[in-house]
């Protein structure tokens, strides 16, 4: 467990080397066109000090689109990409729009790798569906349980943190806005974060986020991305081609014949016995039809075949494929076993 604090301008002037803080969130952004103008004073002051950073961006959806203040946040953050734990901060104007608020956290992660956080007053977190955004990203949880001041991260009045309805647990709790630490004359947002620092260096490490053209379509058909206009806009957002994508959702759509799937199924891409079966059936497709074509492809696939030459008779290539001349004349229906043509093709085995 880690203790810190997060900061903006309201903070100008602070040292970051002499007070105590194992991490330090700094205000980056706000809305289209406003940066903090402390923040690279004080991101700078964090990283030369050993301490953890964070930074995060102040939301405005009413005013602006979410691809918008996206990327002006990243064009703010983008030398401590790596470098720093990103987060959006979720109490401005129109909060009850989580689609908005997915579009921005899905804009960052893909274009930083850095999956961030959203931070919300516990009241918030409890209001609205989350449930499509704490999938995949982590709630920093605003609750103040007593608004006495709280000297050197003392926790004792803070008591713990409410439980939500859509996150298991919170990563990162902010218990109090009226912290006092030496090194400050004033009021300061106290934090705790639910893990080591090697847990915050993680989180922070930008992984690449790229995904497969094929991946983008499965979620595309899972909802993940909404639709119509939507859809493409984000898409877009995001550096993909929603053309192509669409191309790949409709082929993933497209219903299979039974000679696709048993191509597929000799392929091992079905699994074997119960388990194929059962995948079949769940997908929808008649598991016995498919594996009757199957044990049709094998069987014909295991066959061997002759090409009459001249001189040949059927029982010269009985003898040279050790069957019989009857099983011959069975296999290929032959009507009269003395007249076979150059050229006819034969089966053999």
């Amino acid at each position: 467990m880690l203790h810190g604090i997060d900061i903006s301008n309201y903070q100008r002037g602070l040292r970051i080397a002499d007070i105590q803080a194992d991490f330090v969130i700094v205000k980056a952004s706000e809305g289209v066109g406003y940066a903090d103008p402390s923040a690279k004073d004080l991101a700078h002051q964090t990283l030369q000090s050993g301490r953890r950073l964070g930074m995060y961006h102040f939301a405005h959806p009413g005013k602006n689109t979410a691809q918008a203040e996206a990327e002006w946040f990243l064009k703010i953050v983008q030398p401590y990409i790596g470098k720093a734990i990103l987060a959006l901060d979720w109490e401005a104007d129109t909060i009850s729009d989580t689609a908005w608020a997915k579009e921005w956290l899905d804009i960052v992660y893909q274009k930083s790798g850095v999956r961030p956080w959203i931070y919300m007053s516990e009241s918030v977190a409890n209001r609205y569906d989350w449930t499509d955004v704490a999938k995949d990203y982590r709630l920093w949880m605003a609750q103040y349980r007593s608004t006495q001041p709280a000297y050197q991260y003392d926790m004792r009045k803070a008591g713990t943190p409410g439980a939500v309805r859509r996150w298991p647990s919170i990563i990162c709790w902010q218990w109090s806005d009226n912290g006092r630490l030496k090194g400050w004359n004033g009021a300061l947002d106290m934090d705790v974060f639910y893990g080591e620092r090697s847990t915050w260096d993680k989180m922070a490490k930008a992984a690449p986020a790229n995904k497969s053209e094929a991946q983008i379509a499965d979620e595309v058909i899972a909802g993940k991305w909404g639709n119509g206009e939507e859809r493409t806009r984000r898409l877009k957002a995001a550096g993909h081609d929603p053309d192509r994508i669409q191309k790949l959702v409709n082929e993933k759509l497209k219903p299979k014949s039974v000679d696709e799937l048993a191509e597929e199924v000799i392929a091992g891409k079905w699994g074997n016995g119960e388990t194929r079966t059962k995948r079949l059936t769940q997908a929808g497709h008649d598991a016995a039809a498919v594996q009757k074509r199957v044990n049709k492809l094998l069987e014909e696939r295991s066959r061997s075949y002759h090409t009459v030459r001249a001189g040949d008779t059927l029982s010269a290539i009985a003898r040279r494929y050790g069957t019989s001349v009857a099983q011959l004349v069975s296999w290929n229906h032959i009507a009269d076993p003395d007249r076979i043509r150059v050229g006819e093709r034969l089966r053999v085995h």
